[in-house]
This record gives structure tokens, sequence and C-alpha cells, in this order.
């Protein structure tokens, strides 16, 4: 069965952390490439405090763009996502993409 729909869910779930990492946030957003477009991305700004392992997530889709019966589509879809430490005084510190 094809599906012509994508859903992706992205996740960061922190155990331990220390210095900066403490006041981090984490963001991000789907990219698409190939025959395929982003039907919308949402993953809000989230701090990565506390590090207890709870999950900080996103939602994005994607759908194809190869809808003539018997197409074939290939889509590739990746997260950016974006973690952004600042110290105990709010001080941010450059962001790191990942």
């Amino acid at each position: 069965m094809i599906f012509p729909i994508g859903q992706r869910n992205g996740a960061v779930a922190p155990n331990t952390g220390w210095g900066a990492a403490l006041n981090s946030t984490v963001t991000g957003t789907l990219s698409a490439s190939g025959d395929c477009v982003l039907n919308g991305t949402s993953f809000p700004v989230q701090s990565l405090a506390p590090a207890n392992g709870v999950i900080r997530a996103g939602d994005a889709g994607a759908r194809t763009t190869a809808t003539v019966l018997g197409a074939i589509g290939y889509c590739t879809t990746t997260w950016n996502l974006v973690l952004t430490a600042s110290d105990s005084d709010g001080l941010r510190w450059p962001t790191r993409t990942v």
C-alpha cells in the first residue's frame, strides 16, 4: 500500500545535563526534498530542563507531488533541530543546528 501523505515526529528526551545545558532550549523544523512538499511543521521552543527523560516533541507532515496514476515519487525528509544554550544569567550562547 502506498500512502501519499507522511507524518513525521521529531523528539528529544534529555536524561542528564550540567552547566549551560541545564538552561538550554530545543526547537526544530522539517525540511523536504524530492517529489514532495511540506504540509506544515510544529516543533515549538521547549526547555530541556529538567533532564528527566520527558520527551520534547514536534510534528510535521509532507505530501507527495507524484500524483499521476502509476507515478513513483521519492521524498527525503530531515528534522533540523536547533539547540540554544544560555547561562544562569540568561545570556544566550551560539545556536547549534543538528
